[in-house]
């Protein structure tokens, strides 16, 4: 129960953490900035944790501290998963939207496809590849950069290790 405990208020401090500084300012490469931030708390938090079992403050084995960490950093992998659909423009949350405005009356399979070509879900995307350095423009030209290089040869990896195909996302 403590590591469930200890690993909840942890993860919880850092979403508050996060809420202020998103009402402040939305950091311009909000990826980079939500890792930096729950990285922080979770060193924090730990060296808290430690610093109060050193103290005699708080009783708990080395291996509850070692859970409580693990929790926090899965919770925490799981709202970065998240965070990335809630940020980016979806095409699903977009055919919702969409969907939903036209009310009981609906819209026909033709209108719908009409309207999301006024959509424009690849542009915002690029940008925020380029912002997060995904990918570099040289020359006018577009290429993959040492992150996207990397995320890309992880994926492609994890792909093949599911015998899926190479294209496609």
């Amino acid at each position: 129960m403590t590591v469930l405990l200890g690993g909840g208020a942890l993860w919880i401090l850092a979403y508050v953490v996060h809420l202020i500084v998103w009402h402040i300012r939305i950091p311009r490469r909000q990826a980079a900035s939500l890792l930096l931030c729950f990285l922080t708390v979770g060193a924090a938090g730990a060296a808290a944790i430690f610093s109060l079992v050193s103290a005699g403050l708080l009783v708990s084995s080395p291996l509850r501290l070692i859970l409580t960490m693990l929790f926090y950093s899965s919770a925490s992998a799981i709202y970065f998963l998240l965070f990335s659909a809630i940020e980016a423009d979806s095409p699903t949350l977009t055919m919702m939207a969409i969907i939903g405005r036209c009310g009981p009356a609906g819209i026909s399979r033709d209108r719908l496809i009409e309207a999301l070509n006024e959509h424009a879900f690849i542009r915002p995307r690029l940008d925020q590849m380029l912002r997060d350095q995904m990918l570099i423009e040289i020359d006018g030209r577009l290429h993959a950069g040492p992150r996207g290089r990397l995320l890309a040869s992880v994926i492609l990896s994890y792909r093949r290790l599911l015998g899926e195909p190479q294209a496609g996302g």
